[in-house]
């Protein structure tokens, strides 16, 4: 079995010229993440042995679509577990995103990482913040909205696997439904665009409720598809 690496920084395992499946490391984070672009179910238990060997020690994910049943089954029997429901969500066209107005009283700032790190903590108790935020060079500079003196929001956005991402968004609870995360979302559709992107990408967990697709959908993104993420502790 061959690798190819591309320009993503993706490795792909390749069965004669066929691309069966890719991963990506994340070493210093302990990250790993895994698809089946065009692997047969023939394939599957030699492939993932083949994945799980080169991503020895890390947290794997791999997210399917609920359709995608013999991958999960495969999964499912090298010892990963169903962890949470996405939507996964897509934003076309972002020549037309609409200007961000802010807020009132709300100023536009660079967020420090301990600020960062403090307001996420509050607003995703249990979820660790995306792989390498503080190191990684494909993740753009984080947007931040200060309110009352304090950071009230932020948004995080990221170039990675070929796509763009917005990857994170949060609101402090004290200042939630007053216009803060629409803001960050053209802020950020606006921060892409000017780094090049055609189109954006993001995930919305099952826990959030229905408030955040409705944000998303307000700001031109439709789900694209639902995704189970499977999870094993290599």
């Amino acid at each position: 079995m061959a690798s190819a690496i591309s320009d993503d920084g993706m490795v792909y395992l390749l069965l004669g010229e066929r691309a069966a499946v890719c991963l990506y490391a994340d070493t210093p984070h302990r990250y790993g993440f895994l698809d089946f672009p065009y692997a047969v179910p023939e394939d599957a238990d030699a492939l993932l042995k083949a994945v799980l060997s080169a991503l020895i020690g890390l947290r794997v994910e791999c997210p399917l679509p609920s359709e995608r049943v013999w991958e999960a089954e495969a999964l499912l029997r090298h010892g990963f577990q169903v962890g949470r429901t996405q939507r996964r969500m897509v934003r076309d066209d972002l020549n037309a995103v609409a200007a961000s107005i802010l807020p009132a009283g709300t100023k536009r700032i660079d967020p420090s990482p301990d600020e960062l790190e403090a307001l996420h903590n509050l607003v995703f108790t249990g979820h660790s913040k995306p792989a390498g935020w503080r190191t990684d060079p494909d993740h753009l500079p984080p947007l931040g909205l200060n309110l009352g003196g304090q950071l009230a929001g932020y948004a995080l956005s990221a170039h990675h696997g070929g796509l763009f991402w917005l990857s994170e968004l949060a609101v402090h609870p004290d200042f939630r439904r007053q216009g803060l995360g629409r803001a960050l979302t053209r802020l950020t559709l606006a921060q892409l665009r000017g780094a090049g992107a055609s189109q954006v990408h993001l995930y919305v967990n099952d826990d959030h409720g229905q408030h955040a697709p409705r944000l998303y959908e307000g700001a031109g993104f439709k789900t694209h598809r639902l995704t189970l993420r499977y999870v094993k502790e290599n």
